[in-house]
């Protein structure tokens, strides 16, 4: 039994015992014991990933004190889909705020390993060498991918020229892209931090509630 945390948009964290082994249905059922939801209702992110019901958690690599996050499914209907251009170019859409938030918390994890990785180098080099790469890719890919759902869904697909406060928003998503660029060469926790502080300001364009607990 491993111990993790499913973290909600309200910035409610709640803890999960749970088996590796067992399915992501399983930790919804849990879930649901705890607080409520309807598993139909629920998805579940892991680093950037939508997990499906008939995976475990081990299939997803999760381990011990690791972030799940928790974002609800609409009743009624499917999400708006991200190829829709919307009239107003701003939507609420707090599955695409999970997942950056999901992508910029893996960052700041990896960055975390680098640090650690850096501190051997001078024991095993070529190992470690090989292994701060592998960190690095994909500390590099869920930047990516930051940048890909920034510039081109939100900025261009929802943001209209017409929009009020236009260049405000505009400077807001630019930040969230410099950010993540920094992140792709940066070992230091600090940038990732930055990155998550440049989503929040961001993000209020796409969630109708922002929760008061930073998400650092």
């Amino acid at each position: 039994m491993i111990e993790i945390f499913v973290r909600l948009l309200t910035g409610k964290v709640i803890p999960l015992n749970i088996d590796p082994t067992f399915s992501v249905g399983v930790a919804k059922e849990m879930i649901r014991q705890r607080e409520g939801i309807p598993p139909e209702q629920q998805q579940l992110i892991f680093a950037g990933r939508h997990m499906e019901n008939g995976r475990t958690l081990g299939y997803y690599d999760v381990q011990a004190d690791m972030f799940l996050h928790l974002v609800l499914r609409v009743r009624g209907g499917a999400r708006t889909p991200r190829d829709l251009v919307l009239p107003r170019g701003i939507c609420d859409d707090p599955e695409m705020v999970a997942e950056l938030y999901a992508h910029a918390e893996a960052i700041r994890e990896l960055m975390e390993r680098e640090s650690d990785v850096q501190g051997l180098a001078s024991e095993r080099p070529g190992y470690i060498n090989r292994i701060h790469h592998n960190v690095s890719d994909l500390k590099s890919n869920h930047a990516s991918k930051i940048i890909s759902i920034v510039a081109e869904t939100c900025l261009g697909q929802r943001v209209k020229e017409e929009m009020p406060y236009y260049v405000n928003t505009c400077k807001a998503h630019h930040r969230v892209i410099q950010a993540a660029m920094i992140t792709k060469n940066s070992v230091d926790v600090a940038d990732a931090d930055k990155l998550k502080r440049a989503l929040r300001t961001m993000c209020v364009l796409y969630i109708k509630w922002i929760p008061p607990r930073p998400l650092l």
